[in-house]
């Protein structure tokens, strides 16, 4: 489902794979997240795909558990597709490759979302960013995928990042 939505541009899918991943995404958040924000794409991708597959998530995930969804954060650069990239490549990639826009104010905590997680790269990435513009709390949530060995970890500290995930059939 992930991979029609995503490259196969059915988005109507979107709604129904967000309430699948309710359950898990209340799960991970222990305490109810203030707001959910989307992994960006950067203009290129979004100009090429046509949406965001992640906005969509996040947005019918925040609408079912009744917080507001926001663009807190900026893709500030144009990435390759990481898909069969190996770990190192990964996590090289995504460094330095977000920023909060300007004007979201600070983000308390914030349920952060995904529709992927393969190694963990873009959410860890995605995280430190929102922390360094004041969120409270990061908890990192991907529809499909393994939680990343590096950061997963079932507990929630202020200041750090935790992540959940929910698989797709």
């Amino acid at each position: 489902m992930i991979h029609a939505l995503k490259y196969q541009g059915r988005t109507s899918i979107a709604p129904d794979l967000a309430r699948v991943a309710v359950p898990a995404a209340l799960w991970a958040c222990v305490t109810p997240p203030d707001v959910v924000v989307p992994v960006p794409l950067h203009a290129i991708r979004f100009r090429e795909r046509g949406f965001n597959q992640s906005e969509l998530l996040a947005i019918h995930l925040a609408d079912a558990i009744g917080v507001p969804a926001q663009r807190a954060l900026v893709r500030t650069r144009h990435t390759p597709p990481q898909a069969g990239l190996p770990r190192q490549q990964r996590l090289a990639i995504a460094q330095d490759t977000f920023r909060a826009r300007e004007g979201s104010g600070k983000p308390g905590r914030v349920l952060l979302v995904d529709d992927v997680a393969t190694t963990g790269a873009t959410l860890a990435a995605a995280s430190v960013e929102l922390l360094r513009a004041g969120a409270e709390e990061v908890i990192c949530f991907a529809v499909a995928g393994t939680p990343p060995r590096n950061l997963s970890g079932g507990t929630s500290l202020t200041g750090r990042a935790r992540h959940g995930g929910a698989e797709s059939g």
